[in-house]
């Protein structure tokens, strides 16, 4: 028992700086794309992510919702949901119609449809929608939340490693008693025992 409670200690303090480590990169390559190359989204391996501010394509996609984007995909058509930058903004609708260089999109909760955008002009095609995660992007993308988040995290694991230390460090064997309570048998047990 006392080998399956250090297994399984470790493997959740492996869990958790595994989580640490990949929020990390993560904050770290979006820093990078966005801050430093001075691009408008980051690009993470052909994908992208947005969060959405608007519900005008309620109810398929809220506010607060994320979309993840495939960048620069070919196979747009009609129905489609697509992102496209408007100036320096980034609109999300649906495709109503195609023409030879360009869309006519609509968002779902709007009633008309928007003026062709060129095809050029389109990030991609949204592949996944997240509910709700927007909260989350924004702890995963804000560096002093990041920060505050991984301090935590360390300091959790270091407070959880010792006090499980300290907590079955001297228990030589555990018991199960009637009443189905696991009792740890410490060594000054063991010495009264005899």
């Amino acid at each position: 028992m006392k080998k399956f409670l250090n297994s399984l200690l470790k493997t959740i303090e492996y869990i958790l700086k595994a989580i640490i480590v990949i929020v990390t990169i993560i904050v770290i390559f979006n820093f990078i794309q966005i801050r430093i190359m001075k691009k408008d989204y980051p690009n993470f391996f052909g994908y992208t992510v947005f969060k959405v501010i608007s519900d005008s394509m309620a109810p398929t996609i809220r506010k607060n919702d994320v979309i993840v984007v495939k960048i620069n995909d070919q196979t747009i058509k009609k129905q489609d949901i697509i992102t496209y930058k408007v100036g320096k903004d980034f609109i999300t609708h649906r495709v109503i119609d195609i023409q030879d260089a360009s869309y006519i999109t609509k968002g779902d909760y709007n009633n008309i449809g928007d003026k062709p955008i060129f095809k050029e002009t389109v990030i991609g095609k949204v592949i996944k929608i997240l509910p709700n995660f927007g909260v989350w992007k924004d702890v995963i993308m804000t560096p002093k939340i990041l920060i505050v988040f991984f301090i935590t995290m360390l300091l959790l694991s270091s407070t959880f490693k010792d006090w499980t230390k300290a907590k079955y460090n001297n228990l030589k064997d555990f018991r199960i008693t009637n009443d189905s309570i696991i009792e740890g048998i410490g060594e000054d047990d063991e010495k009264k025992k005899s």
